[in-house]
């Protein structure tokens, strides 16, 4: 509620001082809209991207600790555990190419 009162006070005010300016920023509300609503639906499909794999790493990490008994080369445990961090890693891969492309 207090962002809104201040939303309209603002245009309040500067309408008041300087009314061109207000009808440009008034133009420009649609615009400033759509670009925090793509930001949204970016975060939202990123957080989406992070639940997923978080879940395959811990999908790994469960098969892992479920047969622990039967893993006792190391060959197949660096496997497992580089499988692991290959997800992660790709993940934020992900992350670091998303904040890219949104920067620009």
């Amino acid at each position: 509620m207090q962002l809104i009162a201040t939303f309209v006070g603002g245009f309040a005010i500067a309408f008041v001082k300087g009314w061109l300016l207000t009808l440009v920023m008034l133009c420009l509300f649609p615009l400033l809209v759509l670009s925090g609503a793509a930001m949204a639906i970016m975060q939202g499909r990123m957080a989406s991207r992070g639940q997923a794999a978080y879940a395959k790493a811990a999908h790994i990490v469960q098969q892992t600790i479920a047969s622990i008994r039967t893993v006792r080369s190391s060959t197949i445990l660096d496997s497992l555990l580089l499988c692991f961090f290959y997800v992660l890693c790709y993940y934020t891969f992900e992350i670091y190419q998303w904040t890219l492309i949104s920067i620009f």
